[in-house]
């Protein structure tokens, strides 16, 4: 039962230098993953400890019950941190913001615009297994692309075999759950994807708003050298567009100055020889021609922000201007940053679901009345539940301080029941 095909892939070749294949970087001083709340052995993973992440956010405590109690904890990875403390984005780590030093390093390489691939999540590989992890059945794939039907379920998180059947739909235009279950695991078969496959597979891409999911898919697959390196070609192939196509080239240089922040410097100066953009300069270039929107989109992407952007920063948000709390701003402009807001997160309309994936890795006091707010919805109970759990040592006594609160007082004793 094939979805629909793909609509008119890009099937111009475009000529990119092809980069040295990565190695493992085995020297990179890395942490090992850390599972100290939890006995279970974890699952097994190609992809080397260095690579490895618990991102401890209440959608992956989520996943990790998804199997029971006995199964084997799941492993995230990405090869979006092969190069560790030598990618150009180390430089700017802060210790602490995130709840390991791992954790920490993938902020500072650009999470969350980054994709982990799951091993473990799955009780089997079966066409069954996967279709059940996305509460979708057969029926639902006659009405649409099944790479749509996936985008909102876990974001970020993608089951390795499931990212080959997303990928596999990519290459041939349709979906492969109407093969037989041999010839399914076949075509889903997880392998190492060389230069040439990961240029074809982004080549095929005409749509800006698939552009950022692939490309940080194949990047959790292949590494960041092998996907800028082919976004540089296609942002070289399409410097005339305009109009609604300049979104493609906007997308683009979004997702370059994300990956260059996981590239060693060397890298990074020569895709910036081929037009990559430094974010640092765009940032304060608009910031001078007072084109602050701009600015703020670029500058969450940079270190060493000056102390005048900082104040722009916060500036627009009490103007409206960055009136939704996007967690790079909490990354790169600081703790006044944080502070201005979190206190427009329960008007954010987005804000418990952003809260569940992405938020929920920031270890900050500050954020403790964002998470009860998330935990008050009903579709984020449970998984809120067990975050804070998992966290208990660290907000049993913010909770406590919160019992008298007017907004959150009922929220914050209720979890504190569930802590004990």
């Amino acid at each position: 039962m094939a979805a629909k095909k793909t609509s008119t892939p890009n099937e111009k070749s475009t000529k990119t230098t092809k980069p040295r294949a990565a190695k493992p970087n085995v020297s990179s001083n890395v942490p090992k993953v850390s599972n100290k709340s939890d006995s279970r052995p974890v699952a097994e993973c190609p992809f080397p400890e260095h690579l490895r992440v618990d991102l401890e956010a209440a959608q992956t405590e989520v996943l990790k019950r998804l199997l029971g109690p006995n199964a084997p904890l799941p492993v995230f990875s990405t090869r979006a941190l092969e190069h560790g403390l030598k990618a150009a984005g180390a430089a700017g780590l802060r210790q602490g913001f995130s709840w390991n030093s791992q954790m920490d390093l993938a902020w500072a390489l650009g999470y969350p615009k980054m994709t982990f691939i799951v091993d473990g999540a799955l009780e089997t590989d079966s066409k069954s297994a996967i279709l059940a992890f996305y509460g979708k059945s057969l029926s639902d794939l006659d009405t649409g692309y099944w790479f749509n039907k996936t985008g909102s379920v876990y974001q970020g998180l993608v089951p390795r075999r499931a990212a080959f059947v997303l990928l596999h739909e990519i290459e041939h235009g349709e979906h492969p759950f109407g093969l037989s279950e041999k010839k399914f695991l076949q075509a889903t078969e997880p392998r190492d994807l060389s230069f040439e496959e990961v240029r074809m597979m982004l080549e095929k891409v005409d749509e800006p708003r698939w552009l950022e999911r692939i490309a940080l898919l194949l990047e959790a697959l292949a590494g960041s050298s092998s996907v800028a390196n082919v976004l540089c070609g296609l942002l070289e192939a399409r410097a005339s567009d305009e109009g609604n196509n300049g979104k493609f080239r906007v997308s683009i240089t979004q997702l370059l100055m994300a990956m260059c922040r996981r590239l060693p410097p060397d890298e990074v100066s020569a895709l910036r020889q081929r037009g990559a953009p430094d974010a640092h300069a765009r940032g304060m270039n608009a910031m001078a021609k007072g084109w602050l929107d701009s600015a703020i989109t670029d500058l969450q992407w940079a270190d060493g922000v000056e102390a005048e952007a900082l104040r722009s920063f916060v500036e627009a948000c009490q103007e409206g201007v960055g009136d939704v709390p996007f967690p790079r701003y909490l990354y790169a402009g600081g703790e006044s940053l944080i502070k201005e807001q979190v206190a427009l997160f329960d008007k954010y309309m987005d804000g418990p679901r952003a809260f569940f994936s992405t938020y929920s890795t920031i270890r900050h006091p500050l954020l403790t009345g964002p998470a009860l707010l998330s935990r008050a919805k009903r579709d984020y109970r449970d998984g809120m539940t067990h975050w804070f759990e998992r966290h208990a040592d660290f907000f049993r006594p913010l909770l406590e301080n919160l019992r008298e609160d007017g907004q959150l007082g009922s929220h914050a004793s209720d979890v504190l029941k569930r802590l004990g």
